[in-house]
């Protein structure tokens, strides 16, 4: 057997051992557990090379999952092509630890009606977000927040219900501007008839104070 570089198909073999499980690579094994060595100057995967000798090619978009939980076995009946996403569920690692889980860290079960799916795949227990918000809803800044929000969304809401008005008055004036001749004397008399009143009342009260306090006109 040559250098790992140079390995011919009979010395490939010669670095396998055969059993009834597992085919066990004891070539080139990288930090990661998997077989590597070089052939016609590529590095070639040890179980993916042997499934494509043995089995065919592998599927596109699809990756060798080992269905015995040992990386460096080389046997095509311990491979299963499955989608990239399926092989890191089906490990041991953290997305595979955190897929596993039923609950989230306060307890709370994954449901559909209590787990929120993000953008970036992760779950989100909606009863710790709400209880969270409620919290932040407590602090005095965030009521004071509250506060401003509100006021200018009043202060707007009013401001676009003025402009509509304002809209439809200009629209009604030039549309019947006799209306608008009849609305403007009416209010003249409005205004009239209240001052007048108000002229009334005034001398009356005038009136009423002089003769309580004794004061007679000279």
């Amino acid at each position: 057997m040559g250098s790992h570089n140079y390995y011919t198909l009979d010395s490939i073999w010669e670095n396998v051992i055969v059993t009834d499980g597992c085919w066990q690579w004891t070539g080139n094994v990288l930090a990661n557990g998997y077989g590597l060595f070089s052939r016609q100057s590529h590095a070639r995967s040890a179980h993916r090379w042997f499934y494509q000798l043995l089995v065919g090619p592998v599927p596109d978009g699809l990756v060798l999952d080992h269905l015995c939980r040992n990386r460096s076995c080389v046997n095509p009946a311990h491979l299963e092509p499955v989608t990239c996403k399926e092989n890191v569920l089906r490990g041991i690692g953290p997305s595979a630890r955190n897929a596993a889980k039923t609950r989230c860290s306060r307890g709370h079960e994954y449901t559909l009606a209590t787990t929120r799916i993000k953008a970036d795949g992760d779950r989100d227990c909606k009863v710790c977000a709400k209880a969270l918000a409620r919290i932040r809803d407590q602090r005095p800044e965030a009521k004071e927040r509250h506060r401003r929000e509100a006021s200018r969304w009043r202060a707007a809401n009013l401001a676009q219900a003025r402009e509509r008005q304002n809209k439809r008055n200009r629209q009604l004036r030039l549309e019947n501007p006799e209306l608008v001749s009849a609305q403007k004397h009416a209010r003249y008399l409005a205004d009239r008839e209240h001052n007048l009143a108000y002229a009334k009342a005034y001398r009356e009260s005038k009136a009423a104070f002089a003769e309580a306090t004794g004061e007679r006109k000279l």
